[in-house]
């Protein structure tokens, strides 16, 4: 969490050589959020096998509360078109991880 401008806000980084949007703020965010790089967590690949996609996933989940009511969102970068199956896939690994 970072503060600018008296707002709270989280830092989304994507790394990858042919991203066109390397970072992302996101304000506004309440005080105890916790945001986890998810697509950084190796020891799915314990858990699953990769025939139907499980090892891919979102590259951030925040939770959070907005409105007073606890969320989880998951967050995916993207700076190339958009494969709907390739998104399922990546929200369906990472919710897996969290539940």
């Amino acid at each position: 969490l970072g503060i600018e401008h008296s707002r709270r806000f989280v830092l989304l980084k994507e790394a990858g050589n042919d991203a066109r949007l390397k970072t992302v703020k996101v304000f506004d965010v309440h005080d105890d959020s916790v945001l986890v790089q998810i697509d950084e967590f190796k020891e799915h690949n314990k858990l699953f096998t990769s025939d139907k996609g499980q090892l891919r996933m979102c590259d951030y989940v925040l939770l959070t509360r907005v409105r007073n009511q606890e969320m989880i969102l998951f967050i995916e970068m993207k700076s190339e078109t958009v494969k709907i199956k390739e998104i399922e896939q990546k929200f369906n690994g990472a919710l897996c991880i969290m539940d």
